[in-house]
């Protein structure tokens, strides 16, 4: 068994649906701007089509040289950047997997914050925690824009805890590959 996939696919994606957003507003006004003149400008045309695609085509550009990842194979749980082993531990060492789900204000308040850079943490964000007792390699990589704040782990006091932002259905499909039990916090 070999699964690999990217962190923040959850953040990238709400970014992108906040910019799809904007893109109908312009697609709107364009479209009134096309009514009111009754003549097609295809300056107008071409702005709009741009425009509309600009955050799907962000999203995948983003998504693919996003330089980290997971690899979980038949022993260890890996996290990389692009080849730098960040964290690395065996699956039989892992206790359990915390996962604090945010709302879909959650995202937003996030966006605002990242826009004001006011409490810019995971305090809005889905995350999740691996717990586990013995790791052969563990990273600090705390993001100096993205403060990241540890989870609860008063159900398994001695041991350590890798904290980062993974989508929902992305954690629930390793935590089933894995075996591993799932705390909601």
């Amino acid at each position: 068994m070999k699964y690999k996939f990217k962190p923040l696919g959850n953040l990238h994606f709400n970014i992108t649906r906040l910019a799809s957003v904007i893109s109908i507003i312009v697609d709107i006004s364009g479209l009134i701007a096309f009514f009111n003149e009754k003549v097609f400008d295809i300056q107008i045309f071409v702005a709009c089509l741009i425009i509309s695609l600009l955050p799907i085509l962000t999203f995948i550009i983003v998504r693919l040289v996003y330089p980290y990842y997971y690899v979980i194979d038949d022993i260890y749980i890996t996290k990389y950047k692009n080849e730098k082993v960040l964290f690395k531990i065996e699956i039989k060492e892992l206790k359990a997997i915390l996962i604090k789900k945010a709302t879909f204000l959650d995202y937003y308040k996030f966006i605002i914050s990242l826009i004001t850079y006011y409490n810019l943490s995971t305090a809005y964000l889905t995350t999740s925690s691996f717990v586990f007792s013995k790791y052969e390699i563990l990273t600090d990589y705390n993001h100096k824009e993205i403060k990241i704040l540890p989870l609860n782990n008063t159900l398994y006091p001695n041991c350590f805890e890798y904290v980062d932002i993974i989508p929902y259905c992305e954690i629930i499909r390793v935590a089933k590959l894995i075996n591993a039990k799932v705390h909601m916090v």
